[in-house]
């Protein structure tokens, strides 16, 4: 594996207050995204699909795996790969008795959420149909990839009605595809359709179901500090997240991936884990890291270093009542 260059010299205190309100800090949750191991490892088989010109993929993640921030990645990472293609997100709610008129006012909103909709059910498909190719035939050669959020909650007849409208789409040239996100009820929704015998939903949106790792062992851990110390650079001025937060301490050899043994075992005995073996969401990890940066940074000095104190604390603001075994 090649050597990492080091980044350049950390910001002075100075810097670091001029630069703290554009630096990702203040809304991880919306602004940032730490490219996970399994962010990166989902996206990338997405991509390779993309490749082929096909979709069909879905992937389990359970609350708290960070699928909502994989989601936004693709949003802007499909079209970075392959300018010709638009990435759309779609959310399926839960519906006893769902509409017509309710799917195109989802797929309109997944557009722009101030749109103004069409009343009757055939405006709102010759709204949505419209838009959709507004948007789409300027690429060469056009392509849309809908991104369809908790897709377990759309049932057969909402499948089959995105079905139709991706139909519609390739009878006026523009190329689509779709890949779905869901929680552990996606395995029962494609039992569901695969016991009805519906080969063509099968192979339109789960021709494929794969899990979205979490965060296992503290091997895994590391790798997410690793990133840090060394991987995601702020663009504008070459520093890493860590170097932000922690300049001094940073410049005198401190890293954060040498305090992935404290972390671990402060997350899990906030856990409760006893031994057991439990897997970590992203969203967790992102709290703990937030928390702990900018939490301790106030106390940057050249021999700062955390302590179990420090961890158990950030710990401690995680919200780990979901965690799975």
């Amino acid at each position: 594996m090649p050597k990492l260059s080091p980044p350049p010299e950390g910001p002075t205190r100075a810097e670091q207050e001029l630069h703290w309100s554009v630096f990702p800090v203040k809304d991880w949750p919306k602004s940032f995204i730490l490219p996970f191991p399994a962010t990166l490892h989902v996206a990338a088989d997405v991509m390779d699909e993309l490749h082929f010109g096909r979709g069909g993929h879905s992937y389990i993640a359970p609350t708290q795996y960070g699928k909502s921030t994989l989601i936004r990645y693709l949003l802007r990472a499909i079209p970075e790969r392959y300018p010709n293609m638009i990435a759309v997100r779609l959310e399926f709610e839960i519906s006893n008795r769902p509409l017509p008129r309710e799917f195109y006012k989802v797929l309109l909103r997944g557009l722009d959420p101030q749109l103004e909709i069409r009343h009757f059910l055939e405006d709102r498909r010759d709204q949505a149909l419209a838009e959709y190719l507004a948007l789409a035939t300027p690429k060469s050669p056009p392509f849309i990839v809908f991104l369809v959020d908790e897709i377990q909650n759309g049932g057969a007849l909402v499948l089959e009605w995105l079905k139709f409208f991706m139909g519609m789409l390739d009878e006026c040239g523009v190329r689509n595809a779709a890949f779905g996100f869901g929680n552990s009820g996606l395995e029962a929704a494609v039992k569901k359709v695969r016991q009805a015998h519906q080969k063509h939903l099968l192979k339109r949106y789960f021709r494929c179901v794969l899990s979205m790792p979490g965060i296992a062992t503290r091997m895994a851990l590391g790798r997410v500090f690793r990133i840090i110390d060394w991987t995601w650079r702020w663009a504008e001025f070459g520093w890493t997240i860590s170097q932000f937060y922690f300049p001094l301490a940073y410049r005198a050899g401190w890293r954060i991936t040498n305090e992935t043994g404290l972390a671990w075992a402060a997350l899990m005995a906030e856990a409760g884990a006893g031994g057991r073996r439990i897997e970590v969401g992203a969203d967790v990890v992102r709290d703990l890291l937030q928390y702990y940066l900018t939490q301790f940074s106030r106390f940057d000095s050249p021999k700062w270093k955390g302590t179990d104190a420090h961890w158990r604390e950030a710990a401690t603001a995680c919200d780990l009542s979901l965690l799975s075994d």
